[in-house]
């Protein structure tokens, strides 16, 4: 899919990394998903990164509904993002 980042905010500070479509993963063909990233502040914490995820499951009759998603799984995404972050910031020092 199409991705983008963008930045917004009087500063540019709120960075947002946005898919424009829903995504079929390979292993789970019955599920599709939009994940939207928001960086809001360049410091390196936990409310610095927000993860929004949307998930719709396939029925029997091929119809898609809105499904829950785990909000571990959007804490998990949270903190891979930040401990990849952290990891680049080492890497450049």
């Amino acid at each position: 899919g199409f991705t983008f980042l963008h930045a917004d905010g009087p500063d540019r500070s709120v960075w947002r990394h946005h898919q424009n479509r829903l995504h079929i993963p390979p292993a789970t063909p019955n599920e599709r998903l939009k994940v939207s990233v928001f960086i809001l502040d360049s410091r390196l914490r936990a409310e610095a990164v927000r993860v929004s995820i949307f998930k719709e499951i396939k029925k029997p009759s091929g119809d898609w509904m809105e499904a829950t998603v785990d909000p571990d799984t959007v804490t998990k995404l949270e903190n891979v993002i930040l401990n990849k972050a952290r990891a680049l910031k080492i890497q450049d020092e």
